[in-house]
């Protein structure tokens, strides 16, 4: 299996630099998934320039958030999902709610099973989702744009997902207090 790199500002390709530079000065840190996205300034850029897009959607953190987990844990991304459960909890998503997700149901909250659910299916049907999924998702009190919003935040977690599976990367110091892992998948 090719071992990848976790760059640095220093040790990254030249148009990947800028990038970890930004995420160091945002985050106080370079977080390992996007050390590892530095070795190609496409990925890293790409990354990049699609979660400042989502930022600025008409979906709240909250919500993206959803998203973000709903996603990374159908994909089975150890990875993602402790990171955004660290993220979660700071977008002062009730812990009730993280838990859910992490362990694959709806929440309670109807907002979230919502986009969790249209989330999985995305996932699951690799985006040929059914009208009734559609219609439900617009039935819990979302637009048009927002369905594209969240397709949008799919495809970026499954970027993500795929270089953290393929890369095997290694969990951040910072979000060892919640780890997960697929076993805790209901």
């Amino acid at each position: 299996m090719t071992e990848f790199t976790i760059h640095t500002a220093e040790s990254a390709p030249e148009g990947s630099r800028a990038g970890l530079a930004a995420a160091r000065q945002k985050f106080g840190m370079v977080p390992n998934l996007l050390g590892v996205l530095a070795g190609a300034p496409a990925a890293l850029t790409s990354y990049l320039t699609t979660t400042e897009a989502m930022e600025g959607s008409s979906l709240s953190p909250q919500d993206q958030q959803v998203v973000f987990i709903a996603t990374s844990v159908a994909n089975r991304c150890e990875y993602c999902v402790s990171v955004h459960t660290a993220i979660a909890g700071m977008a002062e998503i009730p812990p009730e709610t993280t838990d859910a997700l992490r362990a694959g149901r709806d929440p309670e909250d109807e907002r979230a099973a919502a986009l969790a659910r249209l989330a999985r299916a995305l996932v699951g049907e690799r985006g040929c989702i059914e009208e009734a999924d559609i219609e439900a998702f617009g039935a819990a009190g979302f637009s048009d744009q927002q369905l594209l919003e969240v397709i949008t935040g799919v495809a970026l977690k499954t970027l993500s997902n795929d270089v953290n599976h393929i890369a095997e990367t290694p969990l951040d110091p910072a979000f060892e207090g919640v780890r997960w892992t697929p076993a805790a998948v209901a």
